[in-house]
């Protein structure tokens, strides 16, 4: 082919001939794709996804029996929890309401503990119960005027003698209603 023979303007022919084909083709198609490409569609829910619905059968469990040994065991876990948190409390200079807070959850642990024993183990942690009240009534003074190291020192002894007096081994024989559900 000579290059003398192509006319100057017939690449810009090429051009317009392809730009109106374009225009040919995009109006004779439509804009489907592009109205699908903008609008939203619904959500499928799941049942719509997998086309099957799920039966449900309820289970029945059986009744969780809650024996006093497993009980007394709880409280007595508890208690030296609160116990050991009353002790950080006082070590880390705490907050007075945080240490209150332990000192009467150790209170209301042995309370729960006692609900749980004979008569006879009922009078011993009573005492226990009555120091910690006495130990309460320290902590309910000013910060200046208690004694913190007294204190401290006190309920180590109490918690163990608590320990060695209450742990479940001991008073497994004076827990009430054993074996049976409350």
């Amino acid at each position: 082919m000579d290059m003398a023979r192509i006319p100057r303007n017939m690449p810009q022919q090429v051009c317009k001939t392809i730009i109106f084909l374009l225009i040919i083709i995009t109006v004779f198609s439509g804009c489907e794709p592009l109205r699908k490409k903008f609008t939203r569609a619904k959500k499928k829910t799941s049942q719509e996804k997998t086309g099957f619905l799920p039966v449900l059968e309820p289970v029945d469990y059986p009744e969780k029996k809650e024996t006093a040994e497993s009980r007394y065991k709880y409280h007595y876990q508890l208690c030296r929890v609160w116990l050991q948190d009353f002790l950080t409390s006082l070590d880390e200079k705490a907050s007075q309401k945080k240490v209150r807070y332990a000192l009467r959850q150790i209170i209301k642990q042995l309370e729960e503990m006692g609900n749980l024993l004979t008569a006879e183990k009922q009078e011993a942690i009573t005492k226990y119960r009555e120091s910690f009240t006495v130990v309460e009534t320290e902590v309910s003074k000013p910060p200046a005027m208690q004694d913190v190291l007294g204190m401290k020192r006190k309920v180590i002894r109490l918690r163990r003698q608590l320990t060695e007096d209450f742990i479940f081994l001991k008073v497994k024989d004076f827990v009430a209603y054993q074996g049976k559900k409350e």
